[in-house]
C-alpha cells in the first residue's frame, strides 16, 4: 500500500527544482534572485514515505470521484509525516479534502496533476498544523461565480509552511487563502488564473491575525478583484516579484501592517495597480514596482494610512492619477518615482501634514506633475523638493491649495504648457518656493488673488521664457520675492497685482534680475501699499522697467540696473534710464546671466546710484 522512497530525492525532482526555476524566470530585472523559504528545504532534507494516491483507489479520469481514495492517502500519510503523492491525471472532488496533520507533503507530478470540482466548496483546507508542503500541482473549479465558498487551497491557523508551483484556476471565490491565524507562510511561484474574488488572499480574519508571510515570484491573471489581497490585521506580509495582468487590482491593502511591497510588474489593471481605499493601514512600504496601464490611479493610498514609504516605482499610463494620496493622518514619503503619461502625476487629495515628496520624475502628464487640485484640506509641514517635471501639464508643474508651513524647494519644470507652480485660493500661510527652476508654458510662478495667502517667500528661483509672467503674485501681505531671475518672460518679469486698491503689502521685492522679453513691465507693483523695491536688475527688457500704481508707501530704492528698452516717460517708471536728462552713471560691475543649458547668454551692467 506504500512505497519507500527516498523523500530528498523525491521532493527535488517533482516540485522544487520547477519553483526554483520559476522564481528565477520572474525576478524583475534588476533585483536579486530569490531563494527558497527555509520551511521549503525543512520539508524536503530528510527521508520518509511516499504514498502515491492511484495506490488508495484514485482513478483520476475526470469523472469518477475520487474524494476519498484522496483524503485516505492524506490520513494514512500523515501518521508518518509522509508525502502523498498525485501523478498526473484529473482528479474530481465533490467534497473538501482536509489536511490537519503537521509535517504533511502533498505534491503532484506539475500542473496536469488535476484536483477539480463543481461544487462550492474548499477543494483543499488546511487547517491548524505546521510544516506543510504543497507542490507541482492544479486546483481547479468551474469558474461559477454565485459559488462563493469554491477556493482553491484554503488554511487557517497553519505555521511554517509552503504552497509552491500550484495553479489555482478557474475559481468562484479566491485562489489560495491564508486565512486567520497562519504564521511564517509562503505562496511562491505559483500560477493563479480565473478566480473570482481574490487570486491570493493573505489575512481574512482580524482574531488571530495572519502574520509574517511571503507571496513571491506568483503569476497571477484575470482576478475579478484583487491580485493579491492583504487585509484584516495581516501584519509582517511581503508581496514580492509577482507579474499581476488584468485584474481589477494588482495589490489591496485593507487593515494591515507593516506590509511591504516590492518588485511587482502590475498591468493593466482595472481600477488601481495598488490600491487602499479607505481603511486604515500603517508602516508599510511600496517600492520599486512597476506599474503600466492602469484603469484607475496607479497607486491609490486611502484616507486613514500613516507611516508609509512610497518609492522607486516605475508607473506609466495611468488613467487617472500615477499616485494618489487621500490620507488625513500624514507622516508618509514619496521619493524617486518615475512617473509618465498619466492624466496627472502624483495628487494629494485629503492630506493634512508631515509629508515629504522628493526626487520624482514626472513626464507628459495631462493636467498636473504635484497637486491638490481638490482643495479638501489644509496641508501643513510638507516639503516638495527636487522633482523633475516636464512635458504636458496643462494646468501647472506644481498646484497647491490651503497650505502652512509649506517648503516647495529645487524642483526643475520644463516644457510644460501651463503654469510651472501655482499656489491657490484658499488660505496658504509661511510658504517658501526656492531654488526652483521653471521653463513654462504660462506664468513661471503664481499665487492667485486670495488676501488670506500670507507670508510668502518667493526666493532664489530661475524662471525662464514663459508666454505670460515669471512670477505673479496676488495674496495677502508680508511677502519677500528676492534673488530670483527672470530671463525672457513675454509680458511681466514680476507682477505684484492685488485686486483691491491700497491691499496690505508690507513687502520686499529685491535683488531680483529680469531680463530680456516683458513688452509690459519688468516689475509692477499694483494697488498694494508699504512694500520696498530695492537692489533689483531690469535689462534688455521691450516695455517699461520698474512700475508702481493704486498703492501708498511704496518705495523704490537705488536700483542696480538699466533698461535697454524703450525710454518713454511715462507715470510710475522709476529706472533711471527712463528719466529724462538722467544719464544712467558709470558701469561698475556686470553680471553673467546664464539659460537652462547653462551656456552664458549676456551680462548686465551694474550701475552707480543716480542721486
Amino acid at each position: 500500500m506504500k512505497e519507500k522512497i527516498d523523500r530528498r530525492k523525491f521532493i527535488q525532482s517533482s516540485a522544487i527544482t520547477a519553483a526554483t526555476a520559476a522564481l528565477a524566470a520572474f525576478s524583475p530585472a534588476g533585483k536579486a534572485s530569490f531563494s527558497l523559504p527555509t520551511a521549503t528545504l525543512a520539508n524536503g532534507t530528510t527521508d520518509g514515505e511516499v504514498f502515491n494516491v492511484k495506490t488508495y483507489g484514485a482513478i483520476g479520469n475526470g469523472s469518477t470521484d475520487d474524494t476519498l481514495a484522496i483524503q485516505k492517502t492524506i490520513d494514512t500519510a500523515a501518521a508518518v509525516a509522509g508525502v502523498v503523492y498525485i501523478p498526473e491525471g484529473n482528479y474530481l472532488i465533490t467534497s473538501e479534502l482536509k489536511i490537519h496533520s503537521n509535517g504533511l507533503s502533498l505534491v503532484g507530478a506539475g500542473f496536469g496533476s488535476r484536483l477539480t470540482t463543481t461544487q462550492n466548496i474548499n477543494i483543499l483546507a488546511v487547517i491548524s498544523c505546521a510544516n506543510i508542503f504543497i507542490a507541482a500541482l492544479s486546483v481547479e473549479g468551474d469558474g461559477d461565480i454565485t459559488k462563493i465558498h469554491q477556493v482553491g487551497i484554503s488554511t487557517k491557523s497553519l505555521s511554517n509552511s509552503v504552497i509552491q508551483n500550484v495553479k489555482a484556476f478557474n475559481l468562484g471565490y479566491d485562489g489560495i487563502c491564508l486565512i486567520s491565524g497562519c504564521v511564517g507562510c509562503s505562496v511562491t511561484g505559483c500560477v493563479v488564473e480565473n478566480c473570482h474574488d481574490d487570486g491570493i488572499n493573505i489575512g481574512g480574519q482580524l482574531v488571530p491575525p495572519t502574520t509574517d508571510s511571503t507571496v513571491v515570484g506568483n503569476i497571477i491573471t484575470n482576478i475579478t478583484h484583487d491580485g493579491i489581497h492583504i487585509s484584516n490585521g495581516a501584519q509582517r506580509t511581503t508581496a514580492m516579484g509577482n507579474t499581476i495582468r488584468g485584474c481589477d487590482c494588482g495589490v489591496g491593502l485593507f487593515h494591515s501592517n507593516k506590509t511591504t511591497v516590492t518588485g511587482n510588474v502590475i498591468e493593466n489593471s482595472t481600477t488601481s495597480g495598488i490600491h487602499n481605499p479607505s481603511d486604515d493601514c500603517s508602516d508599510f512600504t511600496i517600492a520599486d514596482n512597476v506599474i503600466r496601464g492602469a484603469g484607475g490611479d496607479g497607486i491609490d493610498i486611502g484616507k486613514k494610512c500613516t507611516y508609509f514609504s512610497i518609492t522607486g516605482n516605475q508607473i506609466s499610463e495611468a488613467a487617472n492619477f500615477g499616485i494618489n494620496i487621500h490620507t488625513t493622518a500624514g507622516y508618509f514619503t514619496i521619493t524617486t518615482n518615475v512617473i509618465h503619461d498619466c492624466f496627472s502625476g502624483i495628487m494629494l487629495s485629503k492630506v493634512t501634514s508631515k509629508y515629504a515628496i522628493t526626487g520624482n520624475e514626472i513626464s507628459n502628464c495631462s493636467d498636473y506633475g504635484i497637486s491638490d487640485v481638490k482643495k479638501k484640506s489644509y496641508l501643513t509641514d510638507g516639503i516638495i523638493s527636487n522633482n523633475v517635471i516636464t512635458d504636458g501639464c496643462k494646468k501647472a508643474g506644481i498646484f497647491l491649495a490651503g497650505l502652512i508651513q509649506m517648503q516647495v524647494l529645487g524642483n526643475k519644470i520644463s516644457g510644460v504648457s501651463g503654469t510651472g507652480i501655482r499656489f491657490d485660493s484658499v488660505p496658504c500661510s509661511k510658504i517658501t518656493a526656492a531654488s526652483n527652476h521653471i521653463q513654462s508654458g504660462l506664468i513661471g510662478i503664481e499665487i492667485s488673488a486670495n488676501v488670506n495667502a500670507d507670508h510668502f517667500s518667493i526666493i532664489d528661483n530661475t524662471i525662464e521664457p514663459t508666454k505670460n509672467t515669471g512670477i505673479f503674485y496676488s495674496g495677502g501681505p508680508y511677502f519677500n520675492i528676492a534673488g530670483n531671475r527672470v530671463i525672457s518672460a513675454l509680458y511681466y518679469g514680476i507682477s505684484i497685482s492685488a485686486n483691491a486698491a491700497h491691499s496690505a503689502g508690507l513687502g520686499l521685492i529685491a535683488n531680483n534680475i529680469v531680463v530680456g522679453g516683458c513688452s509690459i513691465n519688468g516689475i509692477i507693483i499694483y494697488q498694494y501699499d508699504d512694500v520696498l523695491v530695492q537692489n533689483n536688475i531690469v535689462s534688455g527688457i521691450e516695455g517699461v522697467g520698474i512700475r508702481s500704481s493704486g498703492g501708498d508707501r511704496v518705495s523704490i530704492g537705488s536700483q542696480m540696473a538699466s533698461i535697454s528698452g524703450d525710454d518713454k516717460t511715462q507715470e510710475g517708471i522709476f529706472i533711471p534710464a527712463a528719466m529724462p536728462g538722467r544719464s544712467l552713471g558709470t558701469v561698475t560691475d556686470k553680471v553673467p546671466v546664464y539659460d537652462a543649458s547653462g551656456t552664458l547668454v549676456g551680462y548686465v551692467p551694474i550701475y552707480n546710484k543716480i542721486s
